[in-house]
Formats: C-alpha cells, structure tokens, sequence
C-alpha cells in the first residue's frame, strides 16, 4: 500500500518538475539557436516582443521614437480620449457579435483615432507634420493591400 503513494508522489513530484522546465524550441531552452551577437534569439523584436515593424520610406528609428513619445503625449488630448473611447467601444461590439456592420464601426473608430491622434501630435509638435503625414499615408496604403489581399483571397477582384 505505502508503495502505491510513493509511485503517485513520485510520478506527480516528476510532472510539476517536467512542467518548470523550459521547452525545448522556448528561447533560452535546449533547442534555442545560440546567442552570437546579444541580439535576442528569433531575429530583432519591437518593445512588445512583436516582430520588428517595417518603417516607412524615409523614416528612421530614431524619427519613429519621436512620432511615439509625442503619441503617448498626445494620449491626455480630449479628442483622443474620446477616439480612443469610441474604438474601444466598437472593438468590444465586434468581439461581441462580429458583423459586416460592427466591422465597419470598428474600422471607421480606428481611423477616428488615428486622425486624433495625428491632429494632436501636429497641435502638440508643428515640427512633426511631414513624418505623421508619411507614416500616416504609409498606415492607409497598408490597410489598403490587406484589404486588397483579402478580396484576392475570397475570390472577387480588387478594387484599386
């Protein structure tokens, strides 16, 4: 009988320490291809360990970082509180009961704030009109080709 509790405590015992272990194709497990240069394993990550963005012809990281900040800065403006709010409200709808209609709300907020967003870094930093212009163009010629992507993929024909 003892035997019969010193397998289950020994197999349990093994499980929860199978469980901490790291998984063999996790970064930094025994599958994880070699750090050479400090660079974090998979290639270059942006801030939230997403896969890097592609900037935009003609600007640099270094311009990007400056758009950010005056975003974040942008973010206590009372037209992006409300842009912000109203996306946050269609997302929720969407998640609710995703329809061609909730879509449509959810992508007509997300273009609210992101106009928000741009008048209020230019009011905030005149200096950055040109690159939230070209990031902003840069964000709408990429909505554009996945919207045109997808209707290749249904089967109907882009429209241009």
């Amino acid at each position: 009988m003892k035997s019969k509790y010193l397998l289950l405590t020994l197999l349990a015992s093994a499980g929860l320490i199978a469980a901490d272990a790291p998984a063999p194709d996790a970064p930094g497990g025994q599958g994880a291809p070699a750090k050479t240069d400090g660079a974090p394993a998979g290639g270059p990550k942006g801030e939230k360990g997403g896969k890097k963005k592609a900037l935009p012809e003609g600007v640099t990281e270094a311009d990007m970082k400056k758009l950010q900040d005056a975003r974040k800065a942008a973010s206590s403006d009372p037209a992006v509180k409300a842009a912000q709010t109203a996306y946050d409200n269609a997302k929720k709808a969407d998640s609710a009961a995703s329809t061609e209609e909730t879509k449509k709300a959810l992508n007509d907020a997300k273009g609210a704030l992101a106009e928000a967003q741009k008048a209020a870094v230019i009011k905030a930093d005149p200096s950055l009109t040109d690159l939230a212009n070209k990031v902003a163009e840069a964000d709408k010629a990429k909505g554009s080709s996945k919207k045109d992507k997808k209707k290749d993929h249904d089967g109907a024909k882009p429209t241009k």
